[in-house]
C-alpha cells in the first residue's frame, strides 16, 4: 500500500510522486482546463499529459467527479490518487477525497504546525506555561518531531508541485471512528455502574478498543465481583481468562474438540473400528453443561456475539 511506505519516513524525505500505472482508460477528456505553467508561489501545476495519466487511473464512473477534483487541486490529485484512492477504490470519489484530504502546505514545517495544534498541542503547551508562570516561548515544541508523530498514526505526507499534501487514509478513520465508539462504551459503563480505579483506566482503553464486548462483558462478570484496589494488572487478569469470542456456543465446543484432540482420536478409533461416518458424535448440550459446571467456563452475549471465559 502506497500509504504505509511514506509511514515511518524521515519528514525531509517525503516521497515525490510519480506517475500512477495506468488502469482505466476514460471515455473522454474534452473541457479539462489544466494550466501548464508555475505560480508565482513557485507551485506547479501538472501539465495535460500528467493529468490525461492521473485520470486514467479512475473508474469510469469517477471520472466526471475526478476532473472537477483535478481543476480545483491540481497538485494535490495525483497524490491522492496513490495514497488514498487506488487503496481504497470508494463507491464515492468527491466524498472519499474530502474525508481524506487534508490540505497542501509550503513547506513540511507548516503542516507539523497545522497537526500540532490539530492534536491540541498549542492549547497543552500555552495552558502548562500559564499554569506554571513561565515566560512566554519558554516551553517550545519539536516540528520533525511532530510530523514523525503523525506519520506513526498513519498520515501520509506527499510532496508534488512545490508543496506537501497531507491525507488521512480510510483505515485510520475506521480506527479513529472505532476508538470512539469504544471510549463512549466504556463511559456509558462508568456512569451505570461506577468509575474504574484511575490505575486502570489506560488498560481498560487498550482492552475496549481491541475486544470492545468482550472487555465489556468482563467488566460486567468479573471486575465487578473483585475488589479493584487488589487486583494488580487489569490487562493480565483479562488476558488470563479470556479464551475467545464466537458466533454461538455451538462454535466454540466444535472449536474445543479439535483443540482438545478429541476429534483426532474418534475419528482415528471410527477409522480403525470401520465404524461408518455420522454414527459417533459428540454431545455439543453436555459439552456445555460440563464446561461451565464441572470446569469453570463462563459464557456470556454481548453484541451478538458469544464471550468465554475460564475464572
Amino acid at each position: 500500500m502506497y500509504s504505509s511506505r511514506n509511514r515511518n519516513r524521515n519528514p525531509n524525505e517525503v516521497m515525490v510522486t510519480g506517475q500512477a500505472n495506468l488502469r482505466f482508460r476514460p471515455s473522454s477528456l474534452e473541457r479539462l482546463a489544466l494550466p501548464n505553467h508555475v505560480d508565482s508561489d513557485e507551485t506547479a501545476n501538472p501539465t495535460p499529459d500528467q493529468a490525461r495519466a492521473w485520470l486514467e487511473n479512475v473508474r469510469p464512473e469517477h471520472l466526471s467527479e475526478a476532473k472537477l477534483i483535478l481543476e480545483d487541486n491540481p497538485t494535490a490529485f495525483g497524490p491522492y490518487l496513490k495514497a488514498c484512492y487506488l487503496p481504497d477504490q470508494p463507491e464515492d470519489i468527491t466524498a472519499h477525497f474530502d474525508s481524506s484530504y487534508l490540505g497542501s502546505y509550503q513547506t513540511i514545517d507548516h503542516w507539523a504546525e497545522d497537526f500540532f495544534e490539530l492534536i491540541g498541542g498549542q492549547e497543552n503547551l500555552q495552558r502548562l506555561q500559564e499554569e506554571n508562570e513561565w515566560p512566554q516561548d519558554l516551553l517550545t515544541w519539536n516540528p520533525e518531531a511532530a510530523v514523525k508523530f503523525s506519520q506513526s498514526l498513519g498520515m501520509v505526507i506527499e510532496e508534488d508541485g512545490g508543496l506537501f499534501h497531507a491525507f488521512m487514509p480510510t483505515y485510520i478513520q475506521v480506527q479513529i471512528e472505532r476508538e470512539n465508539k469504544a471510549s463512549a462504551a466504556l463511559k456509558e459503563w462508568e456512569q451505570r455502574h461506577h468509575p474504574l480505579a484511575q490505575e486502570h483506566l489506560p488498560a481498560a482503553r487498550r482492552l475496549i478498543s481491541r475486544e470492545p464486548h468482550a472487555f465489556l462483558a468482563y467488566l460486567d462478570r468479573f471486575y465487578e465481583s473483585q475488589a479493584p484496589e487488589i487486583l494488580e494488572s487489569l490487562e493480565e487478569d483479562f488476558d488470563s481468562i479470556f479464551v475467545g469470542s464466537y458466533a454461538n456456543p455451538e462454535e466454540w465446543a466444535l472449536e474445543s474438540f479439535d483443540a482438545l484432540g478429541w476429534s483426532e482420536a474418534v475419528e482415528e478409533t471410527r477409522s480403525k473400528a470401520g465404524i461408518p461416518e455420522n454414527i459417533l458424535n459428540f454431545d455439543i448440550d453436555k459439552f456445555l453443561e460440563w464446561a461451565q459446571d464441572s470446569m469453570g467456563f463462563v459464557l456470556m452475549s454481548r453484541g451478538g456475539r458469544i464471550h468465554v471465559f475460564q475464572a
